[in-house]
């Protein structure tokens, strides 16, 4: 009983040690999308909400992976080689959401890429590929994407094709989304001219209708990767999920706010934004690669209205480019991919060099230690943490590199980093705001765990004092009267 005591009395403490109030506690939070039903070959290129923790929060890790469940619910991880994840690109679109911090949205009225929906009012916040699973975004403290009062979802573009049941080397031709008869027909009105000079240089068949020959354009919601006469496609349904998990806080004053940098497609240059996608020819001689390098601006304008929006001026500020701090920065490749490297263009510096882990696991023979290690896929690339941060201006140029093997060709590829970036100069006013938000929210949820400990206080007292008045007369009343009494006292 006193045993009960102590520990009730620690945990009040524990509630109001300025030591605990600093750092908020770091909680997990997971959560599924709606069902992903597919024939075999089939392609969801779809959008979903998906819940968050009531806010405002703090985010400091996103991780992403394609699940399956049984009918008694149990949760399945599937392999890269069932259900191919093209890409998950997570969106705010909360009218007042966190960037208001730092960001004010900019509408620009030409085509939206094939991976934003005209929809989508905000920025996003992270993406990745079959890369996900193995590599969770993540970001140190205080550095975090935020949200604000009332923001309980966001968007998401799931874009899986499945390829269960295929043949390795069919299902690595099915995950390039080759066009053909039964795709979606490809034309003018969906907007070309995002390529930069070298792919044109080369004549690189994805940046013009009359030449592209596969990629996203192909492989669409509804879509099936191969013609009919390739696929069971009466076959059994197989349903999909993608399950996601981030780790986050309440929000504090300590907080800096990230947002993603407009940085760094490396099919586009100073002027364009970029294709998003590319082809790699194939070479005449075995061993040769194919290496795509440009310039862009860290949150250059030619970009802005693909992945983020323009930095914040008020009337009083000169527009111009803003100080801003790099956090994290990861690549995005599709199979082949060997490497993609950030330069400064001024110094020629490295800043970053991510290069892709593959899978060397055969599904027959590795059991259990499949999921995670599928053979012939990227499973993994190497991030790079920026602590303490880099600090640079949005026009800074950075040189982009990204390299394919090109012993085969290949068709929808793509060269992109994913930067996470803070502005130095944050509204502090905001902030508080949203700081005091998110303590209420968490201080509604402390006077229910103090009540909580309170009652159990006193009830423990009232029994420790009952016990003590009444204790002897209780035992002896339960305890048998026979030939192995035993007297406890």
């Amino acid at each position: 009983m006193i045993a009960i005591i102590t520990i009730s009395l620690l945990l009040l403490l524990m509630m109001f040690d300025p030591a605990h109030a600093k750092e908020p506690p770091i909680q997990t939070f997971t959560s599924y999308t709606d069902p992903l039903p597919l024939h075999p070959g089939q392609i969801t290129n779809s959008w979903h909400k998906i819940v968050l923790p009531t806010g405002p929060i703090a985010v400091y890790s996103f991780e992403a992976d394609i699940v399956s469940k049984t009918k008694k619910g149990k949760v399945i991880p599937v392999p890269i080689s069932d259900a191919y994840l093209h890409h998950h690109v997570i969106y705010s679109n909360y009218s007042s959401s966190s960037s208001s911090l730092t960001t004010t949205h900019r509408h620009h009225g030409h085509h939206s890429p094939p991976d934003k929906s005209d929809g989508i009012a905000h920025n996003v916040g992270f993406g990745a590929g079959t890369e996900s699973r193995g590599t969770p975004q993540q970001f140190p403290y205080p550095y975090a994407f935020l949200t604000v009062d009332g923001e309980d979802e966001w968007t998401a573009n799931v874009h899986v094709i499945n390829t269960r049941g295929m043949e390795r080397e069919k299902a690595y031709r099915c995950v390039e989304c080759p066009c053909h008869e039964t795709s979606s027909k490809i034309d003018d009105e969906q907007g070309w001219g995002y390529c930069n000079r070298q792919l044109l240089g080369e004549n690189n068949t994805s940046c013009a209708a009359e030449s592209y020959v596969g990629g996203l354009r192909c492989c669409e919601d509804g879509d099936f990767c191969l013609d009919d006469d390739e696929l069971d496609v009466e076959g059994p349904v197989s349903t999909y999920y993608l399950r996601y998990v981030i780790t986050y806080s309440r929000v504090t004053r300590e907080n800096k706010p990230l947002e993603l940098a407009a940085c760094c497609d490396a099919s586009g240059d100073l002027e364009k934004e970029g294709n998003i996608e590319y082809d790699v020819p194939q070479c005449d001689y075995p061993g040769c690669v194919h290496a795509l390098s440009t310039i862009q601006y860290l949150h250059g304008e030619a970009s802005q209205d693909r992945f983020s929006e323009t930095f914040n001026t008020t009337a009083e500020e000169e527009t111009g480019p803003k100080i801003v701090d790099v956090v994290y920065a990861v690549g995005h490749l599709h199979r082949a991919g060997m490497e993609m490297s950030l330069y400064d263009d001024i110094t020629g510096e490295l800043i970053c060099r991510s290069v892709p882990r593959y899978g060397k696991s055969d599904a027959e023979t590795a059991g259990d230690n499949y999921v995670g290690d599928e053979l012939g896929y990227i499973v993994a690339m190497t991030p790079c943490v920026f602590d303490p941060p880099l600090r640079m201006s949005t026009d800074h140029p950075l040189r982009v590199l990204s390299v394919y093997n090109a012993t085969r060709g290949h068709t929808g590829v793509m060269g992109l980093f994913y930067i996470a970036i803070s502005d130095v100069k944050v509204d502090d006013e905001a902030l508080k705001v949203m700081a005091r938000q998110s303590r209420r929210r968490a201080g509604a949820a402390g006077r229910v765990l103090f009540r909580l400990f309170f009652y159990c206080t006193i009830v423990s007292l009232a029994g420790f004092y009952m016990y003590r008045k009444y204790g002897q007369r209780l035992r002896y009343l339960i305890i048998p009267r026979d030939d192995t009494f035993v007297d406890y006292y």
